[in-house]
């Protein structure tokens, strides 16, 4: 079954994502033998059944292309459901941490609550901020609110 592209892009949106996503796939990936045997191992994950990860390495290994390809599958299997007229509770959310803490700080708590609600959150570039004890207090909120519910969390 083709997937809508048009639902495809409304639902990375509201998800936190852009329509770019969409080309990051496990396909479009670039092994290398660097980075090789931890992408297997993401790959040959469930990404419905593993509590998440936390992918670190250095600038161009590859994290947050991984990290799109798990989002857009499990993007893609909700949209799958979502046109076969099923109602799921799976509800995937993308955060730049940059641009969320970004958000925060001029008072637009949206993405924080839907990243405290999301079924599967996705934090890109955790280390890229500026480690101010606001920026501290406000990530370690956030993943301990998930860890102590045991949400789904993957992080670069």
């Amino acid at each position: 079954m083709e997937l809508s592209h048009d639902n495809l892009v409304a639902f990375a949106k509201s998800y936190g994502a852009d329509e770019f996503i969409l080309s990051k796939t496990w396909d479009t990936f670039k092994r290398t033998q660097e980075n090789g045997t931890a992408i297997d191992l993401l790959r040959a994950t469930d990404p419905f059944r593993t509590p998440g990860a936390f992918i670190h390495g250095p600038p161009g290994a590859g994290k947050t292309h991984a990290m799109k390809a798990i989002f857009n599958h499990i993007l893609r299997w909700k949209v799958a459901q979502h046109e076969a007229g099923a109602v799921t509770n799976v509800r995937p959310f993308w955060a730049n941490v940059s641009l969320f803490l970004e958000r925060l700080r001029q008072d637009d708590y949206a993405p924080k609550k839907k990243a405290l609600e999301a079924s599967t959150l996705f934090l890109d570039d955790l280390g890229a901020s500026t480690k101010t004890d606001w920026v501290l207090d406000q990530i370690f909120q956030l993943i301990d609110y998930r860890a102590e519910r045991e949400l789904q969390t993957f992080i670069t």
